[in-house]
Order: C-alpha cells, then structure tokens, then sequence
C-alpha cells in the first residue's frame, strides 16, 4: 500500500487552484516513478535481446522480494542512472521532485527486475556482467560500489526459477503507478505473450 501517495490525497480542496495544484502533483508524481520503472524495463528488453532474459520470467506472479532478491536489488543500486534517484532522499523535502518522494518505489522497481533475472537461472551472472558492460544503467558509482561491497561481502546471487512468486495469484501493486508486467500466466508465448510485449512496448 502506498502510504505517502494515501496520505496526500485528501489533501484535494475545493477551490479551482488547489485542484489544480494536487492533480498537478499527482501527475508528477506518475512521471517520475514511470521514469525510473521505464529505465529498468529498457534493461530487461536489452538483455532479452542479447538472450539473456526471456520472456517466460513474466509469466509468474511478482510478490514480496526475499534474501536472494534483495542481495541482486542492492547490486543493482550501484549504476549511476539508479544511484541519483536514490540521492534525492538525501535532500530537503523543497528540492524533491515532488511531495510523495521516497525510495522505496525505486528499490521496488529494481527488485522486480532483480527477480526476473533470478527466475532466468542459467544467466544470472550474464545478466549482471551485461548490465555493466553495456552501460544500460550508466558506470558504476565507486561510494556505492564500496557500500555494497560491506554490506554484501560473501552473499552469492542463488538462480531460483521460483524467486519471489506470489502466493495466491497477483498481489496489489507496490506503489501507485507501477506498471511493469508480470504474473501473465499460460498465454501462448508466439500468439499472446509476444504481441502484448510489442504492443506495450510502441506505446512506451
């Protein structure tokens, strides 16, 4: 449940300029967390492309990140495109982007793509080694890097084709304005599952 965005909303007057300004702030706040969420969804396409990603990691319903998710999340908030957006916490609230800030939709969102390359068990270390080489997240920031060095020393990325299913089908989106795919089921790869991803992926 998105606590911040809950406890905003009823903040909407009646008079025409605090409308105005509360839906303004609503929509900023969609451009930002769909900013982040269509960064990680260009990784997954990028290594889809190069074969390291298919498909099939959508089809299982996405739910809470566990040990092994969250030690691959923290790897991922090394690269500079995620590492600024985490930076922002570090500010007053008057230099966020907008009243609803918190870093808990970015970790969200790299945890969805920590899992996806979890449940691709053969690649796990491809998928990272892509990442890094391609420069699809930008270069590593070294402060960063360092961090996580301490905080994860010795923890080895498991492959699961089973990380982070959701028990009981899909469960409520993490935050207001997630959008990325999972838990598509049985559909037919070649006739469903790849003409949803092209269609979805025009409009983006």
């Amino acid at each position: 449940m998105d606590i911040g965005v809950l406890n905003y909303w009823p903040r909407t007057g009646i008079q025409d300029a605090t409308l105005q300004r509360d839906i303004g702030d609503r929509l900023t706040i969609l451009y930002y967390r769909g900013r982040i969420q269509l960064c990680v969804l260009e990784v997954f396409m990028g290594l889809h492309r190069k074969g390291v990603l298919s498909l099939e990691a959508l089809r299982k319903p996405w739910g809470a990140c566990g040990e092994n998710c969250d030690v691959l999340s923290q790897r991922l908030m090394v690269f500079e495109e995620v590492h600024k957006e985490m930076e922002m916490d570090m500010k007053p609230p008057e230099q966020q982007p907008h009243p609803c800030w918190d870093r808990l939709t970015t970790i969200h969102t790299l945890e969805w793509l920590a899992t996806m390359i979890i449940r691709e068990c053969k690649y796990v270390n491809e998928g990272i080694e892509e990442i890094e080489n391609s420069g699809m997240m930008r270069r590593r920031n070294e402060a960063a890097w360092q961090t996580y060095q301490t905080w994860c020393a010795g923890q080895k990325i498991k492959c699961n084709p089973e990380e982070s299913v959701a028990d009981g089908g899909l469960p409520d989106p993490p935050f207001f304005g997630f959008w990325l795919p999972h838990g598509l089921g049985n559909i037919p790869r070649k006739e469903k599952l790849g003409g949803l991803w092209r269609s979805m992926w025009k409009v983006l």
